[in-house]
């Protein structure tokens, strides 16, 4: 009864070096994605409700809906993009690493991830580590094909989890990029300048109806706070076509899953808050497992 566990802001996903053959093609990006049984990873290797990831940004953040993602578990279709590449059941795909930092558990994934590419697709992954210097090193030289990547939100919004991936960004690292992402990111940095020229990110939206009435909202608003809560929803809708883009359509990382926070913690500790309550009066996880000292 000491014990507590809730979920955490914090994602696990292999990132992919689209510099390199044959990662530069996006269908082989998605069929490793596909060819990855995330809830058997979730249910039987960390065993502590950690949530199966198809998106970059968790679950549960107010006000933000999840784009439509296309990563499933489909080995059938992943098998099928494979040989659309030209890999017909893994024939001809060049052996590759998954490098992660060295530790037990990034091990144990490692492996089993790799166990499962090799059982459905018929390819050559191997998983291997490296101490965290050099580690780090590969990361910045883009010397991997698969490397292990985390990533704890800083604050508790979409954004700390997507400006990372902007076009040559210092936490990037996969050598993706895409112009439309990049301008969806600094849209939602600047709803207002966006208002004046929407055009460019209206033609390549995938919900561009939805942009335009969010848009007409806020011209619309005569009150205040009604422009200011059309402009926040605006944003939001702005920075899940961001994260539409990555998985629906370009596919640069591979997302594993979304942490828990636990621990154990007497009852008779005050202060404490695995749940906290929101402006909104309504209960929510504490996300990032903070608790404020004036407590």
């Amino acid at each position: 009864k000491d014990f507590y566990v809730g979920p955490g802001l914090i994602a696990y996903y292999y990132r992919i070096n689209c510099t390199r053959k044959p990662f530069d093609d996006v269908r082989v990006r998605k069929a490793l994605n596909l060819a990855i049984d995330r809830e058997l990873i979730t249910k039987s290797v960390l065993m502590m409700g950690q949530t199966p990831a198809t998106h970059i940004v968790p679950p549960g953040l107010r006000g933000y809906q999840q784009p439509e993602s296309g990563i499933s578990y489909d080995v059938a279709q992943a098998k099928k993009l494979l040989a659309e590449a030209g890999f017909p059941d893994g024939k001809g795909f060049p052996k590759f690493g998954i490098l992660y930092n060295t530790m037990e558990a990034h091990k144990k994934l490692a492996e089993v991830v790799a166990d499962q590419l090799r059982r459905n697709l018929n390819v050559n992954a191997v998983a291997y580590n490296q101490e965290w210097q050099s580690y780090q090193e590969s990361a910045r030289s883009m010397d991997y094909d698969l490397s292990r990547y985390g990533w704890v939100g800083d604050y508790e919004d979409p954004n700390t989890f997507l400006d990372i991936w902007v076009t040559n960004g210092g936490n990037n690292k996969t050598g993706w990029g895409s112009t439309v992402f990049d301008r969806l990111i600094e849209a939602a940095g600047n709803v207002e300048r966006f208002l004046t020229a929407p055009e460019f990110l209206l033609e390549h939206a995938h919900e561009p109806e939805k942009l335009r009435q969010l848009a007409q909202r806020i011209k619309d608003s005569t009150d205040a706070s009604q422009r200011l809560a059309a402009m926040a929803e605006l944003r939001l809708a702005l920075l899940a076509e961001a994260e539409g883009i990555m998985v629906r359509d370009e596919f640069p990382v591979i997302p594993l899953y979304f942490y828990v926070v636990d621990g154990m913690v007497k009852p008779n500790v005050g202060g404490f808050h695995d749940v906290l309550t929101g402006s909104d009066g309504k209960p929510r996880p504490n996300f990032r497992d903070m608790h404020p000292l004036r407590d």
